[in-house]
């Protein structure tokens, strides 16, 4: 992994792109998927990496979720942990670390 451990920009949760981030992360979780862009350095991007690398496919958002929550704070099944989760994954897609990409019709579930 190579995300270093340097702070990244408080997400501002009053902001509205934050918000739609958020939003966007929820909502299509079905019909998309998570890749990378050309460069970027984050907890997100790194799984992301890795998931491309041994499956040659974009990330599915809901195991992308769950594993940046394993991968955040340990406990999966606590809804504030998912939170944190959701906004780092929020915050890579601001700062362009990684992107959403639409998932074929047979790849959804």
């Amino acid at each position: 992994m190579r995300a270093t451990a340097t702070l990244q920009k408080p997400p501002d949760p009053q902001s509205s792109a934050f918000r739609l981030a958020l939003r966007a992360i929820r909502s299509y979780r079905e019909s998309h998927a998570v890749t990378l862009t050309a460069d970027g350095n984050c907890h997100a991007r790194d799984l992301v990496e890795l998931w491309a690398e041994l499956t040659g496919e974009p990330m599915p958002i809901p195991i992308l979720r769950h594993e940046l929550c394993i991968y955040l704070c340990g406990d999966p099944s606590d809804r504030e942990d998912q939170r944190a989760a959701d906004e780092a994954l929020a915050v890579a897609l601001l700062n362009e670390d990684v992107r959403l990409v639409r998932r074929p019709k047979r790849d959804r579930a």
